[in-house]
This record gives structure tokens, C-alpha cells and sequence, in this order.
């Protein structure tokens, strides 16, 4: 799966593409754009991605790395709080996860 995937300002969405799911409804729009539509539509992105994304960034050791996705700002500042939330429990989920152990024994 590919993303390519920028940064968005005070009143301007991100932009995102993925090469799996391809672009949201919402990428790069701003924030006088958004009706309850794009908003139910970036809310449901935001659970998703942001929990893979800490989960991810917890698999390979770099926690922090995609913390931050909206600018604080942007739409009076939920959707980064969002994005933080559930990026945070992407990183909990991995880290709960109990090793599993599979003891090899040689065959007599």
C-alpha cells in the first residue's frame, strides 16, 4: 500500500492518497468547504488511519513519528485531538500485545 500525503494549515484540510482506497472525499478542502457529510467522512478516515498509524510506528520503534496529522487549528482543533486519540491507541494496542511464544522442539 502506498500514501503520499501532506500536511494541511489552519484552514485547509491535509491531503492524502492512498493506492489501496485512493483520495477522501475531504483531502485538501478547506475548512469553509466542509458540510456533515466530509466531516462524518473525515472522522471515520481519522479512527482508522490515525490507530494504524500508531500501531505501526510502534511495530517499527519510531512512536511519534506520525503523531500529528491536522493542524491544531483546523476545524476548531477536534480533528487534530482526534487524530492524537486515536493514534495513541494504535500505539496501546501494540504495545498490549502478549508475545506468542512457539517453543520448537527437534523430532526424535
Amino acid at each position: 500500500m502506498g500514501i503520499i500525503k501532506s500536511l494541511g494549515g489552519a484552514h485547509s484540510a491535509p491531503t492524502f492518497h492512498c493506492s489501496q482506497t485512493g483520495t477522501p472525499t475531504w483531502s485538501g478542502k478547506a475548512d469553509d468547504e466542509f458540510n456533515d457529510s466530509l466531516i462524518d467522512d473525515l472522522s471515520v478516515f481519522i479512527k482508522r488511519e490515525a490507530r494504524r498509524q500508531g500501531y505501526n510506528d510502534s511495530c517499527q520503534n519510531r512512536v511519534g513519528e506520525n503523531d500529528t496529522f491536522f493542524h491544531e487549528s483546523f476545524l476548531n482543533g477536534w480533528a487534530s485531538e482526534l487524530w492524537e486519540q486515536f493514534y495513541k491507541a494504535g500505539v496501546n494496542d501494540h504495545q498490549s500485545i502478549k508475545p506468542v511464544c512457539f517453543h520448537w522442539r527437534p523430532e526424535d
